[in-house]
């Protein structure tokens, strides 16, 4: 459980009729993970979840490099002052699976770039909602999702929203 190198390539199988929901094995891979972080932090799989929603919690996915929020600190300064919610700004590159799904498992909104990253989005709680936003295309001049066909058939229990993106205009 300290480290885990997955990728989405296998995940997506693009001759896959659009009516099947489900992409690879995702629902036991997901199963093992949170069994082997449940061991981890020593609750038993039969108990009820370590972490109770007592509050709101919105997460703030911080990603270093292309593709990171370039106002990444106003926009969590204008929730905390607008929500009054607890606000969390993490970088999953820097914890390990257990600390990335604990917090995961705490967050109810969370709100992270697409791509790789937006993967921090599967160890969320039933009922939680994951906002990822697209990235400005140049050519075609127009917001789109890299990952957006892998989520829209993942079932996880949690609801994923897209927030589509502007050009800047000067």
């Amino acid at each position: 459980m300290r480290h885990l190198l997955a990728g989405s390539g296998n995940l997506e199988n693009q001759n896959t009729p659009p009516d099947i929901q489900t992409v690879g094995s995702w629902p036991s891979f997901l199963d093992a993970l949170l069994a082997g972080w449940r061991k981890e932090i020593g609750v038993e799989l039969e108990a009820p979840s370590p972490f109770p929603i007592e509050a709101q919690l919105l997460v703030f996915i911080r990603k270093v490099g292309r593709r990171s929020f370039f106002n990444l600190d106003k926009l969590v300064e204008i929730a905390r002052q607008k929500l009054g919610v607890e606000t969390l700004v993490v970088n999953p590159g820097e914890m390990s699976l257990i600390e990335q799904i604990s917090v995961a498992q705490r967050a109810t909104v969370t709100f992270s770039p697409c791509g790789g990253i937006s993967f921090f989005n599967l160890f969320l709680k039933e009922g939680a909602t994951a906002i990822i936003a697209d990235i400005w295309h140049p050519y075609e001049k127009t917001s789109v999702s890299l990952d957006g066909h892998i989520w829209d058939r993942l079932l996880t229990g949690h609801q994923t929203l897209r927030y589509p993106v502007q050009e800047e205009l000067s």
